[in-house]
């Protein structure tokens, strides 16, 4: 059944940790008022929904949709079938780094029931995950599109994501769904910041990879083909997402919004980040490393509320890089926005940085003194961390 055993903690959270941003800018006590007020609103809608959900049999849809997606994406990639593989995840402490190893389910085979790997165990914690703060890295007017690798190397992944209406309990259709996350070497496109890679080229505020905006379906779910992303110094590996309010679709195929009803952020068990970090091109990453136990954002995120932000996955192979089908929920309440301020407007010619932006590194588990002196001279000659 879908799990919302720890709805009440977890509506508890929504909001919590926005009360510090990427670069430490404390909230006014009347954001924390509002936040305060939001995070009433979501207790009293998620406390509902999990008899709803599975009455309306949501979770055998999503099993089905799953299992289908995962086989499609490995057909269409020449894998061969083969018994699926999948983590099992240390629940009673999502922080925790000592991770089972991927493994084979013992006696598992082609006939397996799809249940076994695509579903959620309802002893397990909460995969709704909560809210958190939109990060320095954010750009609006995203092309529209669910394929955001262009030409970066690194671990295929797909990442399928259902958007529950947290007042209806049911999943919502056509709600424009914001992705974006660094690169292999720990490099965002489309902005120019300290410690974003070489920050003096201004090339980077004209690319566009790891990013775009798609709008769910029918059964209020969106899919994404990226790559893994690396890691940054202060920051566990993460993945940014934002659901969308309203907005404009223009006519160079970009999405435009300032109003967004869920702005959170998704993690990776680290076992699965030491595996795909051991691979190339991520070799090449030599910015200091943050585990998920060190992570600040992350640890607030699941310390204060019990929720659970790292991805179910699966590899779609034998070996990880065969890629990687991940997924998760988002519970959003459609009736509380907050108004989300980008540090880039990508527009028809391009990205214009936006001068009312906050401004400042990510923040995480950044050492005092900021970034180490030396760190992007210490990356390798000619590396390549964007794409031209």
């Amino acid at each position: 059944m879908v799990n919302l055993c720890r709805v009440a903690a977890l509506a508890g959270a929504l909001f919590a940790s926005t009360a510090v941003s990427h670069n430490d800018h404390a909230l006014s006590p009347r954001e924390l008022e509002v936040r305060a007020e939001r995070m009433r609103i979501a207790r009293r809608g998620l406390g509902v929904c999990a008899e709803t959900l599975q009455a309306r049999g949501w979770e055998k849809r999503n099993v089905d949709r799953r299992a289908k997606r995962a086989a499609a994406i490995r057909a269409k990639r020449n894998l061969p079938a083969a018994p699926w593989k999948k983590t099992k995840r240390d629940f009673e402490d999502v922080l925790g780094t000592n991770h089972n190893d991927t493994l084979k389910f013992p006696g598992a085979n082609l006939d397996t029931p799809s249940s076994v790997f695509f579903g959620e165990d309802p002893t397990q914690a909460c995969i709704l995950t909560a809210e958190a703060m939109v990060g320095p890295y954010y750009v609006d007017g995203e092309l529209i599109r669910n394929d955001i690798v262009e030409d970066q190397a690194g671990v295929p992944l797909y990442v399928d994501i259902q958007v529950l209406n947290i007042e209806t309990c049911e999943p919502v259709p056509n709600m424009y769904t914001d992705l974006w996350h660094a690169n292999s070497t720990g490099v965002y496109s489309g902005v120019i910041a300290e410690g974003n890679g070489n920050d003096d080229i201004e090339g980077n505020l004209n690319t566009t990879f790891g990013r775009g905006v798609y709008a769910t379906d029918a059964e209020g779910v969106v899919e994404y083909h990226t790559i893994f992303p690396g890691h940054y110094i202060g920051r566990a590996v993460h993945m940014h997402v934002m659901t969308h309010e309203g907005g404009e679709v223009l006519p160079n195929n970009t999405f435009k919004s300032s109003q967004a009803s869920h702005v959170g952020q998704i993690y990776f068990d680290q076992a699965l980040v030491d595996t795909v970090e051991a691979t190339e091109p991520y070799t090449l990453n030599q910015q200091e490393d943050t585990f998920n136990a060190d992570d600040r954002i992350m640890r607030e995120q699941a310390d204060t509320s019990e929720a659970d932000p790292v991805v179910h996955y699966i590899y779609l192979g034998e070996g990880v890089t065969d890629g990687v089908f991940a997924w998760t929920t988002l519970a959003v309440n459609r009736t509380s926005v907050q108004e989300v301020i980008p540090a880039v407007h990508w527009t028809e010619n391009g990205g214009v940085k936006n001068p009312d932006a906050p401004s400042g590194p990510p923040g995480g588990g950044m050492p005092s003194g900021g970034f180490p002196s030396g760190l992007l001279g210490a990356l390798p000659t000619g590396l390549r961390i964007f794409s031209p």
